[in-house]
């Protein structure tokens, strides 16, 4: 993406980072849901499903919505299930190994951390998976954080006797 300014990357990333973990919030709660209705199993399949196809939703996943990114191909168009699917494989990996029992959540936070590491250790701005799947994350023309604040200046002084608060 190769966004120039610091301030508007810094923006980018916390973004990309917070979408993603809605993301994993909502693949969580798919999880509890299963083992509410009883079947540890169905928890997992459902989390890990929409984690792998939730970028080729129409309108992106729940995380990209609400942080206001989209998933286009880098051929052009909008990120297709194929495309989530593959993409989303790291995330997905980690959300699966977080389940074992006692290591789980270290090695999810290793695995996540990696992809992390590529997100912003790179000049393209990808994940391991956006170079696998051929996508790239754009904005949707949001204000980064801290620009276009309007600036009033300082109050003006009241004519003394005139205007004067109570």
């Amino acid at each position: 993406m190769g966004v120039p300014d610091s301030s508007e990357r810094v923006s980018y990333f916390f973004d990309r980072v917070l979408g993603k973990f809605i993301d994993l919030l909502v693949a969580a709660a798919f999880l509890r849901l299963g083992d509410l209705m009883g079947g540890d199993f169905l928890g997992a399949v459902s989390g890990t499903a929409y984690l792998l196809v939730a970028d080729g939703l129409p309108g992106g996943s729940l995380g990209k919505r609400m942080t206001r990114l989209s998933v286009r191909r880098s051929s052009g168009g909008n990120c297709r299930y194929f495309e989530s699917t593959i993409r989303n494989i790291p995330v997905a990996f980690a959300f699966l190994i977080g389940l074992i029992p006692w290591v789980g959540w270290f090695l999810m936070l290793s695995v996540l951390g990696i992809e992390f590491v590529m997100l912003v250790g790179t000049r393209t701005d990808h994940r391991l998976g956006d170079d696998w799947a051929g996508t790239n994350v754009e904005g949707k023309g949001y204000p980064p954080v801290g620009r276009d604040i309007p600036d009033f200046g300082a109050p003006e002084d009241p004519v003394p006797g005139k205007n004067r608060p109570l």
